[in-house]
């Protein structure tokens, strides 16, 4: 990568950018909100035909309860608790196929990626629709999508998407103490 500013500028540089007044209040109120929806995880085990990994189809009630789909990456060699990494994609992609992503699971991590909703269209493929859908401005892809209503924009309900993420991993291990390992 890159960079204009060594190792040591870079540990040093701090953001000019201030924080609105509202901001913490604005996404405690948001979280809250979401909050108000059980998390109504569903792991549903993929036979993946893996010998050193369990792979899981996870639904997950996000931002307004709409549901989000992600892969569960499990070590199949486990003792629990394990560390977790919940993962999205970038702009365009979604949680892709089930064979994809299973770096930290190698590495010993529960890994949950995340579908983002409404993206999938590009490099990787999604599953999880957005139900609010385009409302104002847009253009091809979800920037502006509703740009209007900070509570209603686009990423804020993506934001919002992925800290119930982080609350669906947790969900997963404080109901079952880890989900069972697959029966191979």
């Amino acid at each position: 990568m890159l960079t204009d500013l060594d190792e040591a500028g870079l540990l040093d540089y701090r953001s000019a950018v201030v924080d609105p007044e509202d901001f913490d209040a604005f996404w405690t109120a948001q979280i809250q909100r979401a909050a108000e929806h059980p998390i109504d995880v569903r792991a549903t085990a993929v036979d993946s035909l893996l010998e050193t990994v369990d792979v899981f189809d996870v639904r997950f009630a996000g931002h307004g309860g709409h549901p989000i789909r992600g892969w569960l990456y499990l070590p199949r060699h486990r003792a629990t608790p394990i560390p977790g990494v919940v993962q999205y994609q970038g702009y365009g992609g979604g949680r892709g196929h089930h064979l994809e992503s299973l770096l930290w699971s190698s590495a010993g991590y529960a890994h949950l990626m995340m579908d983002s909703r409404g993206r999938g269209s590009g490099y990787r493929r999604g599953a999880t629709a957005d139900p609010v859908g385009p409302s104002g401005p847009t253009v091809p892809g979800q920037m502006t999508n509703g740009i209007e209503d900070p509570a209603g924009h686009h990423y804020t309900r993506l934001y919002v998407d992925t800290a119930r993420a982080v609350d669906a991993l947790r969900a997963v291990f404080d109901r079952t103490n880890g989900i069972g390992r697959s029966k191979r």
